[in-house]
């Protein structure tokens, strides 16, 4: 059996966080379709695309350390991996861990929801990638990180040790 780390719904943008940020509200220049991250057919997934204001207060709140703008964001993913990793990600305390349960799974082997925010995965991230870390938690964080540079290109950037 694979690890694996799927995609299943997320809340607000990079445009969301740079708002949160800043004293004004800014405009997207134009919004990107991201056809290839639909876990739904009839939901495509947006993302805005804006000048460098909107990426200079990511950038700036990042290297401030102020969490909460990054908070405004909210990403759901389902896990599938050995017990220990699951255990790994209910002892960091970042975003809600929920067991899947009646789930047909080899022995030792979780299936999880785990929702939060952008910075909560980044945490978790930067603090797995290393190499000493479980190659389990190293896995999920290489997955984790493809999915949060798609919908958070920027936010995740200014966060992410690896971008």
């Amino acid at each position: 059996m694979n690890i694996e780390v799927k995609y299943v719904h997320h809340m607000g943008t990079d445009l969301t966080v740079a708002n949160a940020a800043g004293p004004t509200q800014l405009e997207p220049e134009f919004w990107e379709c991201l056809e290839d991250w639909v876990y739904a057919p009839d939901r495509p997934i947006l993302t805005p695309v804006f000048d460098y204001p909107g990426r200079d207060r990511i950038t700036d709140a990042a290297e401030d350390g102020e969490p909460s703008v990054f908070r405004h964001t909210m990403l759901s993913v389902i896990v599938t991996a050995p017990k220990k990793a699951y255990v790994r990600c209910l002892e960091t305390g970042l975003g809600t861990v929920t067991r899947l349960r009646n789930q047909t799974l080899s022995v030792g082997w979780k299936r999880w929801l785990w929702t939060g925010s952008v910075n909560q995965f980044a945490e978790f991230a930067n603090h797995h990638l290393g190499s000493s870390c479980s190659e389990e938690s190293r896995q999920i964080s290489i997955k984790l990180d493809e999915i949060c540079q798609t919908l958070f290109p920027y936010s995740w950037g200014a966060l992410s040790q690896n971008s």
